[in-house]
């Protein structure tokens, strides 16, 4: 210790880095040196390769912290739960640390937890963060990772419960879309993909999801719906027909239509006639 005057200065060092992204983590080292070591009278300067065994470190990568973010943004609680027992072992099993390291794991996941909080859309205000992540720091290490898997489990179905809804509103936004447009000739994956900044794949994956149906059946029965209908008004011709439902091609129509209908465009034009 270092007196001066009423002044008294300690330093404390974290561990050595190789990079500035790692510079974080030295300075949780010497924060919790500073909480956890035993003052010495005789040492101004406490270092962390001195005050620990370099043997007994914490097993938890910047890949660890990233994987959690995106499968609690993803709201799959499975894959958050199975990272963390996996977690939990890695530390635990054949390597017991030490109260400084424990604290140091525990405040990096901690820290984790709280940045994914910080990202839910509207806020978390239904959970008092403060207190489980305090909780978090302060429990024996396997209380820690229970209260870790309780806050990642609600932040999950959080999310999940957003995503529903997003998707939802979503879907039914694309579904109306396709019900004002399917008479345009060039409506398609990709002129619908165009229009909601969405990608091809991901709009055909989503739609099927979302309703059961492939985008391109969905649009041929809403096209092939209507010409019924003007067949059986029966003032068009089945060329004319063909257009106003987005068909340039009359050969094009009667293909699709006979394979929505088992019959052709003809065939229903002549019975509604013969019933007239």
């Amino acid at each position: 210790l270092m007196m001066h005057g009423d002044i008294v200065i300690q330093v404390y060092l974290g561990m050595r880095v190789d990079t500035l992204r790692e510079c974080p983590r030295s300075f949780d080292a010497a924060r919790h040196l500073r909480d956890c070591a035993a003052r010495d009278e005789n040492r101004y300067i406490v270092t962390y390769d001195r005050q620990v065994d370099a043997t007994a470190v914490y097993d938890y990568a910047q890949e660890d912290a990233y994987y959690l973010c995106v499968c609690t943004a993803a709201g799959d609680y499975p894959a958050v739960q199975e990272r963390l027992r996996e977690l939990e072992a890695r530390n635990s099993d054949g390597n017991l640390l030490g109260a400084l390291q424990t604290r140091l794991l525990l405040s990096r996941m901690a820290d984790t937890l709280s940045e994914a909080v910080k990202a839910l859309p509207g806020g978390s205000e239904e959970m008092n963060w403060n207190e489980l992540l305090q909780k978090i720091m302060e429990s024996p290490y396997s209380q820690a990772f229970e209260s870790l898997r309780q806050g990642y489990r609600w932040l999950c179905a959080q999310y999940a419960g957003r995503k529903r809804s997003h998707n939802a509103a979503l879907a039914s936004q694309i579904i109306a879309y396709l019900q004002a447009h399917y008479p345009q000739e060039n409506l398609c994956l990709t002129s619908v993909s165009l229009h909601f900044g969405l990608n091809e794949r991901y709009l055909s994956a989503f739609f099927k999801e979302q309703t059961g149906r492939a985008f391109a059946g969905y649009v041929q029965q809403l096209r092939i719906e209507r010409a019924r209908e003007l067949l059986e008004e029966g003032s068009l011709s089945i060329a004319q027909v063909a257009r106003q439902v987005g068909y340039n091609n009359p050969n094009t129509f009667r293909n699709a239509y006979k394979r929505c209908m088992g019959y052709t465009p003809s065939s229903s034009k002549r019975e509604r006639e013969e019933n007239e």
